[in-house]
């Protein structure tokens, strides 16, 4: 009885460690980035500069392939948040991360919609970076890193619309990808409260094996 019990509580403080490791890999990409506005329509007094956060956790993405070189990522958990140094702000769920491969139009889009053209208030904010005849992307993988050097343009902007489906203004970076200043940080993701207490369980058993060992030579004594 003695060693089965001593058996789980181990095989418990193995699963521990093993699910603190899981944990300890980088997971969550945040994207920072900061850009001149180059073009307002229908937006007063929108700032001279735009910056913004994007943030994913890559271990919750899913990938839906259009074709060989194509395809768009799924991030339940992702945000997007867009600001303007003239008081323009918005924070949305990350609609998803479109990745092209292809020599003639290889890049990056990170979408962010809310509401329903038509139906409710609707607004669209993306950021972009693309590279025409390049091969800045080399793979269909979810991006991690970005160096804007590599691209050759990038498109930053807010569309808003009307309940009613009427576009009514837009804020925009557009296009090159030198005046955008990007950095990418990754971290790891933060265990649930079931696994810290899967941890605590763990090594509580690890000290009691290590007690036992201590003192069965006294009991034998």
């Amino acid at each position: 009885m003695k060693s089965t019990i001593l058996s789980a509580v181990f095989l418990s403080a193995v699963s521990a460690v093993t699910v603190c490791s899981s944990q300890s890999k980088a997971d969550i990409v945040t994207i920072s980035f900061t850009t001149p506005i180059t073009n307002t329509f229908g937006v007063a007094n929108p700032g001279s500069q735009i910056s913004g956060t994007i943030t994913y956790d890559t271990a919750l993405a899913t990938y839906t392939s259009f074709n060989s070189h194509a395809g768009v990522y799924s991030v339940p958990t992702g945000t997007f948040t867009f600001a303007t140094d003239g008081g323009v702000s918005l924070t949305r769920s990350l609609t998803g991360i479109f990745v092209d491969d292809t020599n003639n139009q290889s890049g990056y889009q990170f979408v962010a919609n809310v509401g329903t053209q038509n139906v409710n208030d609707f607004s669209t904010v993306q950021f972009r970076l693309f590279a025409f005849n390049s091969t800045a992307v080399t793979d269909t993988s979810i991006p991690t890193n970005l160096n804007p050097g590599n691209f050759s343009g990038s498109e930053i902007f807010y569309d808003f619309y009307s309940p009613a489906g009427t576009w009514i203004g837009q804020v925009e970076h557009c296009c090159s990808a030198n005046d955008v200043s990007v950095t990418v940080t990754m971290s790891a993701a933060v265990p649930e409260p079931s696994t810290w207490a899967m941890m605590i369980l763990g090594f509580m058993g690890v000290g009691f094996m290590a007690y036992r060992r201590k003192s069965k030579p006294a009991l034998m004594a």
